[in-house]
C-alpha cells in the first residue's frame, strides 16, 4: 500500500480488539487519533481518530470509524 496514509495503517491488535475497536485481528486500522489534539476551523469537524478496515474481495472497506 503507498500514499499518504499508507504509514498509519496496520493490522488490528489484540489490544484494539480487547478496546472495542476492531473485532477481530483480521481487520486493518488507520489510526489518526493524534489529529484529535488539532482544533478545527468553524463549521468543520474536527480531524483524528480510528478508521477500523475489513478486506472484501482484495478491496479494503470502512467497517467502524471511532472518535
Amino acid at each position: 500500500m503507498r500514499g499518504p496514509f499508507a504509514s498509519y495503517l496496520r493490522r488490528a491488535t489484540g489490544d484494539d480488539v480487547r478496546a472495542g475497536d476492531a473485532r477481530s485481528t483480521e481487520q486493518y486500522v488507520l489510526d489518526l487519533s493524534w489529529m484529535l489534539d488539532y482544533d478545527a476551523r468553524p463549521g468543520l469537524t474536527s480531524p483524528g481518530g480510528k478508521a477500523v478496515l475489513d478486506v472484501r474481495e482484495s478491496t479494503l472497506r470502512t467497517a467502524a470509524i471511532h472518535r
